[in-house]
């Protein structure tokens, strides 16, 4: 099942919108290919592990 999420209309719904994305991130996990190698792996990881900071950080 996919997660949709509206963008806030104004500063008002900051708050609830920050709580949504969270629990939308934090329960999606990488996706590694069978034939990935330890080095596409790690890359993979630091890539969506940066990604999930940015998010987390956007609205601080």
């Amino acid at each position: 099942m996919t997660d949709y999420i509206r963008p806030p209309a104004d500063d008002a719904e900051l708050p609830g919108f920050y709580q949504e994305l969270c629990r939308i991130v934090n329960k999606k996990r990488p996706v590694v290919p069978a034939d990935s190698t330890a080095g596409d792996v790690a890359t993979l990881k630091t890539d969506f592990n940066a990604l999930l900071a940015a998010l987390r950080t956007a609205f601080e």
